[in-house]
């Protein structure tokens, strides 16, 4: 169980961003309350030793998570619906851009909820306010709950008048994308046709994305690594996520593209 702090917020962190065709608008306080409600998936060993978006190390072995919007860093209580068993992370990256997930576990916090085999679960995400953290404290000093993850659960004491967002599946809209422009994963650009074309090799030997073919689309001596056409941004999104996970690309989805 990660021990909650009151720690310093990293400003640059609190800017507005967008990842995978989305604009996210990070909380800016410690104080401001968040409950939300949907899936929670785990990232591990393919990412362990990699800097977080706080520029730290990631351990799969320790307590954190990533979050798209909460305070870098900060602290959140993760409760798996399924089971009632609940777990106290650190918040220390960004992510996960996919729209019917709400938070990114790291493995140990994961393996805690027991959900690593099922790969996600429908959890409840709140987050430890200052006055929280302090509760929580006193509650764990005086014995009224265990680090355990089990039995009594820690009390959060969120405005009671805030509701539960909840992060659910979006449902297929034909507005996701415009029509008859078809929407297209950038992989990568490069200026050598030959790294192009050795990035397309790893895209198609990862089986990601088996439903969507590549191609290296060249102009101007720039050439881009594309996957796709996908009909609508949600199509888009998950790609991007199943690749992503498979091997280390960053893609960015292309809406004005024109292809021969």
């Amino acid at each position: 169980m990660a021990d909650p702090q009151v720690e310093p917020i990293l400003v640059a962190k609190t800017k507005p961003y967008e990842a995978l065709g989305q604009t996210f608008y990070p909380q800016t306080t410690l104080e401001e309350p968040y409950k939300a409600r949907g899936r929670a998936s785990w990232y591990g060993k393919k990412f362990h030793g990699a800097r977080t978006a706080t520029g730290e190390i990631y351990d799969m072995h320790q307590m954190t998570a990533a979050h798209p919007t909460l305070p870098l860093p900060s602290y959140a209580k993760v409760t798996n619906l399924s089971n009632g068993r609940w777990v106290i992370v650190r918040v220390n990256d960004r992510g996960p851009f996919l729209r019917n997930r709400v938070i990114d576990l790291s493995y140990a916090a994961a393996y805690k909820l027991d959900y690593i085999r099922h790969g996600s679960a429908e959890v409840l995400v709140e987050k430890l306010t200052p006055t929280d953290i302090a509760a929580y404290k006193a509650d764990l000093a005086s014995g009224k709950i265990a680090q355990s993850g089990q039995g009594p659960s820690p009390s959060i004491t969120a405005d009671p008048d805030l509701a539960i967002q909840t992060v659910a599946a979006a449902k297929p809209n034909p507005s996701t994308a415009p029509l008859g422009r078809p929407v297209y994963l950038q992989v990568g650009a490069f200026g050598s046709r030959a790294s192009a074309e050795s990035l397309l090799s790893r895209v198609s030997a990862s089986g990601a994305n088996a439903s969507a073919s590549g191609r290296i689309l060249s102009e101007s001596g720039l050439h881009r690594v594309l996957l796709g056409p996908f009909s609508s941004l949600d199509q888009a999104n998950e790609a991007a996520i199943q690749l992503s996970a498979a091997i280390e690309v960053k893609p960015v989805i292309k809406q004005d593209l024109i292809l021969p």
